[in-house]
C-alpha cells in the first residue's frame, strides 16, 4: 500500500451510520462514532444516559470527547475510490454520495442480497408506545415506561399486534395489567414464525404456562 492511502476504510467508518466519520467522538469505553450518531441515540431515551453501540456500556454525551487521532487522519490519509480518484479520507462521503461507481457496487451488493419472495420483515423486538409515542423501547422497557408514565391507562397493546394472531382493534383497559400478564417473556427468543399461524399461538401459550 503507498505511504499515506488506506486501503481498508473499516477502521475509519462509523458503525451506525455506515459512512466515513463526521466529527468522530469518542466514548468513556473507546469506541469512536458520529457526534451526530451518538446526539441521535441520546435523544432516544428519557435520561441523559444511553448504551454505546458496540458494547452497550452505559455513556453519556457529557463524558465523550472528540478523537483528535482520528480527525487528524481523516484529514492527512487519503483513499482511492473504484473510478479511480484519490482524495483524503474526509471528503469520501461528499463524493461517494456522487460517485456512479459507488452507485453500481452498491446497486451489485443489493442485488446479491436479494431472495425470492421474501417474507414481510417485521420487527417483533421493539415497540412504541401508545400513549405518548415514545419509540424503540423493547418489551420490558415498554412495561417499564408504561407503568411509570401511564399506569392505570388503556390502549392496543403493540405487542400483540406485531403477532400473527395479534388484534389491532383490541383495546385493553387496563394495559399495563395485560402486559404484565401476557407479555412475560420475549417472543422471539421462543417462538418459530415459519410456522403457521395456529402452530405459532400454540407454541406460544405453552411457552406462557411455563412461564407462570
Amino acid at each position: 500500500m503507498e505511504a499515506g492511502i488506506v486501503a481498508d476504510l473499516g477502521e475509519y467508518t462509523c458503525s451506525i451510520c455506515a459512512e466515513i466519520f463526521v466529527n468522530p467522538t469518542k466514548t468513556t469505553c473507546g469506541h469512536t462514532f458520529c457526534r451526530n450518531c451518538l446526539e441521535s441515540l441520546a435523544s432516544r431515551g428519557s435520561n441523559t444516559e444511553f448504551n454505546c453501540a458496540l458494547c452497550s456500556t452505559s455513556i453519556t454525551l457529557k463524558n465523550c470527547s472528540p478523537d483528535t487521532e482520528m480527525t487528524k487522519n481523516l484529514k492527512t490519509l487519503s483513499c482511492t475510490c473504484d473510478c479511480g480518484k484519490n482524495f483524503k479520507l474526509g471528503k469520501y462521503n461528499a463524493h461517494s454520495a456522487k460517485c456512479d461507481s459507488v452507485a453500481a457496487n452498491t446497486k451489485e451488493a443489493a442485488e446479491k442480497l436479494k431472495i425470492d419472495d421474501p417474507k414481510p420483515s417485521i420487527n417483533r423486538s421493539t415497540f412504541t408506545c401508545p400513549s405518548c409515542q415514545t419509540k424503540n423501547l423493547d418489551r420490558a422497557g415498554l412495561i417499564e415506561h408504561f407503568g411509570q408514565k401511564h399506569r392505570g391507562g388503556s390502549g392496543v397493546c403493540p405487542i400483540c399486534t406485531s403477532q400473527p394472531w395479534g388484534d389491532q382493534n383490541y383495546v385493553s383497559n387496563d394495559l399495563l395489567g395485560h402486559m404484565k400478564m401476557r407479555h412475560k417473556f420475549d417472543y422471539d427468543t421462543y417462538t418459530d414464525y415459519d410456522l403457521d399461524d395456529d402452530a405459532i399461538l400454540q407454541q406460544v401459550l405453552q411457552e406462557s404456562m411455563m412461564n407462570q
